[in-house]
């Protein structure tokens, strides 16, 4: 791996999710520092537990009903979170989020009390303006793609300038940042080909990563390799899945994932791959999946799920670079 980066001047204690923070992971726990950045986890309510002092909600989508049984008793656990922060301040929200109470709200392409727009990719780097309030900060630029991802940088931005920082700070912060695994995480080759992989697993999710490819990359030919996690999710939202995936070119649906769940009769990938309109579509089982998504023409592929999919990223590069290698 690349040697790590030298540590910040004031570097945060990082509670991150299971997924690797990309260069980051060893600021795992940094003992001594005055704040510490948690992601907190709605699956099992879970985030109930968290003390914090300022907080951001950046989706109360329905999602884990086999926990929760429906979005009313979702969208009531968020305005339980969203009361655990003590001041209204403090608490960030994407705008058209309502949990009941007041708070700091946060856009792209649209005023907010903070928002971000102007986005535009130069050379395979994105490029921002950040405006909070009438204070205009632009050209903020880094690695990653995705309106999404601007979205969540927005908020970023707006907490820790909150927290002191300055906007010279913030915009190498930004444009010095890696990445997190598996989110938009991308690889372009000689050959023109790009490779895109992605953990989303949720139909808003597979929106937002595809939406990206569309409006950065239009016009070039996407062959989308999905496998649904879970029986339960993909039964719940089926039409909405169907609805997402059949927004690529060309459609490769892995088998479900099941996690934690036994099968549901009648909900399979060959059941949701029936709903999707996309004319080229197919359905195969990991195994299986390089193999056919050699056969295939595209311009870019992107594999998304949160399953064992990842198990497909390192066989496609290296076949993608020896491609190259062949040039």
């Amino acid at each position: 791996p690349p040697p790590p980066p030298p540590p910040p001047q004031h570097p945060p204690s990082l509670l991150p999710s299971p997924l690797t923070l990309t260069y980051f992971f060893f600021y795992f726990i940094y003992n001594g520092n005055d704040i510490s950045v948690v992601e907190a986890d709605e699956f099992d309510r879970s985030f109930l537990n968290l003390k914090p002092t300022v907080a951001c909600i950046t989706s109360t989508d329905a999602d884990h009903l086999d926990i929760y049984g429906d979005s009313a008793s979702i969208e009531k656990s968020f305005r339980d979170f969203a009361s655990l922060v003590p001041e209204d301040q403090d608490l960030y929200i994407r705008k058209g989020i309502n949990v009941g109470r007041q708070a700091r709200m946060y856009a792209v392409d649209e005023p907010a009390d903070f928002w971000s727009d102007n986005i535009r990719m130069i050379d395979d780097k994105t490029y921002f303006d950040f405006h909070a309030g009438d204070e205009v900060v632009t050209d903020f630029v880094w690695d990653i793609p995705g309106v999404h991802n601007v979205e969540n940088a927005t908020v970023a931005i707006a907490m820790v300038k909150s927290l002191g920082a300055d906007y010279a700070a913030l915009k190498t912060g930004i444009a010095t940042f890696k990445g997190i695994k598996r989110r938009f995480t991308k690889h372009r080759f000689g050959s023109g080909k790009i490779y895109i992989d992605d953990y989303a697993h949720h139909p808003t999710e597979l929106d937002a990563a595809i939406g990206s490819i569309r409006k950065f990359y239009p016009g070039k030919k996407l062959l989308v390799v999905f496998q649904p996690h879970l029986f339960s999710r993909t039964r719940d939202f089926a039409d909405d899945f169907a609805r997402s995936l059949s927004q690529g070119d060309e459609l490769l649906l892995l088998d479900i994932y099941p996690a934690r769940e036994l099968p549901i009769e009648g909900v399979t990938s060959e059941w949701l791959c029936e709903k999707v309109t996309t004319a080229h579509r197919a359905v195969c089982s990991l195994q299986g999946a390089l193999a056919l998504i050699k056969e295939k023409e595209f311009e870019i592929l992107l594999t998304v799920g949160a399953g064992n999919i990842d198990t497909l990223y390192d066989p496609i590069v290296e076949w993608l670079s020896r491609e190259d290698n062949a040039l």
